[in-house]
């Protein structure tokens, strides 16, 4: 006659069963954790170059309303940059030009040569 299962069997089994059970969903969950932990790390990546971008964003635009101000304000300074972003001379000035430079825009634009 077969011998019947003791009920320290079956709680050493129902035990078994889920310790098992208990170990997949431990790796489960490390598994989304983990998963979690490097999308975190990644958005805190993305962030911290958006506000690198931000810094330098609020200095260009901080250097730009300082020379647009300048050039409003100081005649001379104006007066300064027209003559060197146009190739701009005035009467009974001599212009030396250096063979092979571009300084002159209108040349560029195909004015006088």
């Amino acid at each position: 006659m077969p011998k019947s299962p003791k009920k320290t069997d079956w709680v050493f089994i129902l035990s078994m069963v889920c310790l098992v059970v208990l170990a997949g969903e431990t790796l489960i969950f490390y598994e989304k954790i983990t998963e979690a932990q490097y999308s975190r790390d990644a958005m805190q990546k993305k962030e911290e170059e958006t506000r690198q971008q931000k810094r330098e964003l609020a200095e260009r635009v901080e250097y730009q309303n300082k020379y647009i101000d300048r050039l409003l304000k100081d005649s001379e300074f104006y007066k300064m940059e027209l003559r060197q972003r146009l190739g701009a001379v005035e009467r009974g000035e001599i212009v030396i030009r250096e063979e092979g430079s571009d300084t002159n825009a209108g040349e560029k634009r195909g004015g006088n040569r």
